[in-house]
């Protein structure tokens, strides 16, 4: 199959819904090309990876805790011009399948599930800027999550974390359901957000240009999307 290359890709960074759209190609590419990949979790967390990076300011952080949407990361990446466009070839080859810090534009290796939301807590500690931090509803079941969470809502941590509510994990439905997970972050102290139609890139944008008139402490975001 044909990917999109990276001279159409700059073209469409002032246009990020349609940038979603090429970087799912790129997606879909690298992993045809390598013969595997996790391509359900990362075209259903496309729109908020690309959210995310056209909204960042200068001193922002993004880390992504779940780790199976690498190949979207990369994608995205490749779309900004942080890795060349030769990368989008070398998915599980020299890119590896989980982020890893020897990347550039990646902050922190993915380690094991459920541990970005500490990641981001301590970065927050350590920038002004806001600390941005991609969750899948699957991994909300490990209970370091919860330790992060009431840590950062304490002390009013600059985070937001992003939740990719798709309702599946790895090996069938998520246990935590999305009204669950809305609860355990309001009784730590953080302001939700619910985005239904979270496919819709304009949804996904609107609810993070928000949290700049609304946001008073942690900001957890779960964002209603489709897996694959």
């Amino acid at each position: 199959m044909e990917y999109v290359p990276y001279r159409q890709l700059k073209k469409l960074l002032d246009r990020p819904a349609l940038l979603a759209d090429a970087c799912r190609i790129n997606a879909l590419y690298m992993v045809s090309l390598a013969g595997r990949g996790h391509l359900g979790t990362s075209l259903s967390s496309m729109e908020a990876i690309v959210a995310i990076r056209h909204l960042m300011k200068d001193g922002d952080l993004f880390l992504s805790s779940k780790g199976h949407d690498s190949v979207a990361q990369y994608a995205v990446l490749i779309a900004h011009g942080i890795l060349p466009e030769e990368m989008l070839h070398e998915f599980r080859r020299s890119m590896p399948g989980h982020p890893t810090v020897e990347v550039k534009g990646i902050v922190a290796n993915t380690g094991s599930l459920g541990m970005g939301l500490s990641k981001a807590a301590g970065l927050a500690m350590n920038t002004s800027g806001t600390v941005y931090v991609l969750l899948g509803d699957g991994e909300m079941m490990e209970g370091q999550n919860w330790e992060a969470a009431m840590w950062a809502g304490r002390h009013k941590s600059n985070v937001v974390a992003v939740v990719d509510v798709n309702g599946l994990s790895q090996d069938g439905p998520a246990f935590s359901l999305p009204h669950n997970i809305q609860y355990m972050f309001v009784a730590a102290g953080w302001d939700t957000f619910n985005v239904s139609r979270a496919n819709e890139y304009e949804n996904v944008e609107q609810v993070l240009l928000d949290l700049d008139i609304y946001k008073r402490r942690p900001a957890a975001i779960l964002l209603r999307t489709t897996k694959g």
